[in-house]
């Protein structure tokens, strides 16, 4: 039972924390590619 309560509150803990890391990587690269594009 404390590994289900467990496992439900770490897997979206674990999908919001891959999600904003995808983002930042996103932004960093986009802000990183832009002067060489301009």
């Amino acid at each position: 039972m404390a590994a289900l309560l467990f496992c439900v509150l770490l897997v979206p803990l674990l999908i919001v924390l891959l999600l904003s890391i995808i983002l930042l990587l996103f932004l960093n690269v986009s802000r990183c590619s832009h002067p060489v594009l301009v």
